[in-house]
């Protein structure tokens, strides 16, 4: 497992390989992603404060 790792991060940091293409592809979907969550999870933290004010 280690050297299938280790063999991903040399194909990531390796421009003119297209395994490290897909997976830098792969990082930046990843990072997108993550930065949707967060702001999905503030929205809802922020409703769910509105929501408490209203009902509370």
């Amino acid at each position: 497992m280690r050297k299938l790792k280790q063999a991903m991060e040399e194909a990531r940091h390796d421009d003119n390989s297209e395994l490290g293409a897909e997976l830098r592809e792969m990082d930046e979907l990843n990072e997108r992603l993550t930065k949707i969550g967060d702001a999905m999870a503030g929205g809802i933290s922020r409703c769910s404060k509105v929501c408490v004010r209203l009902v509370g």
